[in-house]
């Protein structure tokens, strides 16, 4: 039954708001507002067991205990992705998270996909610990039955409130499908319109979806925003996957769809009137909260235990590695990608490897390294694997890799023992420029493989078994003859830094202090057109021809001014794309229309400069 959703916050939500900011035992029983009659629903997501930062969950259990006192009927939520991360969470595989949010009182959990990492089995058992229920009604089994309840129904101030789980079909290829295996994550719309009419046909007032969905569109067609246009009935979405903040809320045809961010940078708050009405908002200010103690003592006492575990020092590196996300790892090569998947091609003692940059999660430090470094670099638990790579294949995988760039995604190809240049403006799949594999340039985009190179060549290629398996879109690996395994990826990350410390290897730490030029963004120079060919220099000093021009010739550019970017002739020519010494620019009648549909867009902004 939809609810109507009021737009502005009334008084007593303006006060209650203020008084949630003290700690409920600085507030006297008559100065706390009068909210009985009103449910207050308190949300979470994509917590990835950052359980101390921003809010933390300690605030989380204070702003519970502060709306009971008020008289409120409470509700927390979590939309994903809670159960795995740090080393925090994943020494204990989650049960340290799970231990957390029972003592702050979670009623509703929608798994994310990072909360299969540990495997499906090990999902499950941790769903029977945690008090609150597991709710997922789009994953099935092989026999077609839900593994966690489908939806759940509640009846608070006389009203009857249904909820069901979503979770993003994306974890197929978003967490190791090993992971899921036997598992099928249906399509939202059909089972959003299920839920629904399920729930309506019991007589809920308000029904709530709690989704790990997000709203990326590279989600689509499984998106909130997706559910809710082909879904009628939904009041409340409360969503995760994409880290989105909705401040307060947003409004999408008649469902309120709200989400917090990230790492607890805010916990958000519904409250539900008497009458049905929904408000949206989010309480970000740590310092107006104050930390629950038990929940704050429980979360000292983990953490000390896992600190014991993960101080041990492995090694030592006088320089910063860097793993940051963007520019970084998922965008561009880093001397810590590069020691990591080192790493892995020292272990499989392989010809190459790559490993996807999405999954090196933190910086470290010059200095010191412990265990607990190198588990929060590398926090999946994945294994290094070596199998049987064609060159062709091998392209397939770095085109692949960089389809996004300029732009940052997680399967971004770190690389070790070849190294490739690209442009980052032609078109996806056609952006490898050329291609190396140890000092043998193997092949170029303008004169394909060298003499003594094919695209059967073979070579043995580690990489990490969620990208062996398929992952992040590597379809092409899972069909690839499997050489052999090596151990975690962390595992043997250690034992190089131990064998790089202690001078065991042939390589330094100097071969870390910075990136080695393993991968080029080629920079076009400048593009000229020959016997109607258009032809581009790249600064790596290749000169590519992309084919033949076929518009027709351009009108001559405007006269330049001294020194001045001239301006632009008519479609068809570019005008004068510099000052010359003497002040006159040259227009090129090149048919620029042509020449982008051969070279691309960045022909366009990358005018060729001349003296």
């Amino acid at each position: 039954m939809k609810k109507r959703l009021i737009a502005v916050l009334p008084l007593i939500l303006a006060v209650a708001l203020v008084f949630a900011f003290l700690p409920v035992n600085m507030v006297s029983a008559e100065e706390l507002p009068n909210m009985e009659g009103q449910i207050v629903i308190l949300h979470t997501n994509d917590v990835h067991s950052r359980v101390d930062a921003n809010m933390g969950y300690a605030r989380v259990a204070t702003l519970r205990e502060y709306y009971e006192s008020c008289g409120a009927e409470v509700l927390i939520m979590d939309a994903g992705d809670a159960l795995h991360g740090l080393p925090f969470a994943n020494v204990t595989e989650g049960e340290s998270i799970v231990k957390i949010m029972n003592l702050v009182g979670y009623d509703y959990f929608a798994p994310g996909n990072h909360d299969y990492n540990y495997g499906y089995a090990r999902l499950a058992e941790l769903a029977n610990e945690l008090s609150a229920t597991t709710l997922c009604a789009n994953v099935v089994d092989e026999e077609g039955a839900t593994v966690f309840a489908a939806n759940s129904i509640i009846e608070l101030n006389g009203m009857k409130i249904g909820i069901f789980g979503l979770t993003s079909p994306e974890t197929k290829t978003k967490s190791h499908p090993n992971n899921t295996a036997g598992l099928t994550f249906e399509a939202f719309t059909k089972v959003c319109q299920e839920q629904v009419a399920a729930l309506e046909a019991e007589e809920c007032d308000l029904i709530i979806a709690l989704g790990h969905a997000g709203i990326d569109s590279e989600s689509e067609p499984n998106t909130s925003y997706t559910a809710i246009a082909n879904c009628d009935g939904i009041d409340l979405f409360i969503d995760g996957h994409s880290h989105s903040t909705f401040t307060n809320g947003e409004m999408v045809n008649d469902t309120l769809l709200v989400s917090t961010g990230e790492y607890l940078s805010n916990i958000g708050v519904v409250i539900i009137d008497g009458e049905g009405n929904m408000t949206a908002s989010l309480v970000g200010d740590k310092t107006a909260v104050a930390p629950d103690a038990d929940v704050s003592a429980l979360i000292l006492q983990i953490g000390e235990e896992v600190n014991e575990m993960m101080s041990a020092v492995i090694g030592e590196t006088p320089y910063l590695l860097d793993g940051t996300r963007a520019p970084g790892v998922r965008t561009q090569e880093t001397n810590l990608g590069n020691l990591v998947v080192d790493s892995m091609r020292y272990a499989a003692k392989s010809d190459i490897a790559f490993t996807n940059g999405g999954g090196i999660r933190a910086t470290i430090k010059a200095g010191e390294i412990t265990m607990l470094d190198v588990n929060t670099v590398l926090p999946f638990g994945n294994t290094v694997v070596s199998k049987t790579i064609t060159l062709d294949i091998v392209r397939q995988v770095i085109e692949l890799g960089i389809k996004s760039t300029p732009n940052a995604a997680g399967g971004f190809p770190q690389v070790s023992g070849m190294s490739y240049a690209y442009d980052a403006y032609r078109p996806a799949g056609s952006k490898l420029i050329s291609l190396t594999i140890g000092d043998d340039l193997v092949w170029t985009i303008d004169g394909g493989y060298k003499e003594g190179f094919t695209g059967e060549y073979t070579l043995s290629c580690a990489t990490n078994d969620f990208l062996a398996a398929g992952g992040d879109g590597y379809d092409m690996l899972g069909a690839l003859p499997e050489l052999g395994l090596a151990g975690a990826m962390d595992e043997e990350l250690v034992k190089y830094i131990q064998a790089l410390t202690a001078g065991d290897i042939d390589v330094t730490w100097d071969n870390y202090k910075a990136a080695e030029g393993r991968i080029k963004q080629a920079k076009m120079l400048t593009y000229y057109v020959l016997d109607g060919n258009a032809y581009v220099v790249y600064d790596n000093g290749q000169t590519v021809c992309y084919g033949s021009i076929k518009g027709e010739q351009g009108e001559q550019g405007e006269q330049g001014e001294q020194g001045e970017q001239g301006e632009t002739g008519r479609t068809g020519g570019c005008g004068p794309v510099a000052g010359g010494t003497t002040g006159t620019g040259t227009g090129i009648g090149i048919g620029i229309l042509a020449l982008a549909s051969v070279i691309g867009v960045a022909l366009i902004v990358r005018r060729r400069q001349v003296a």
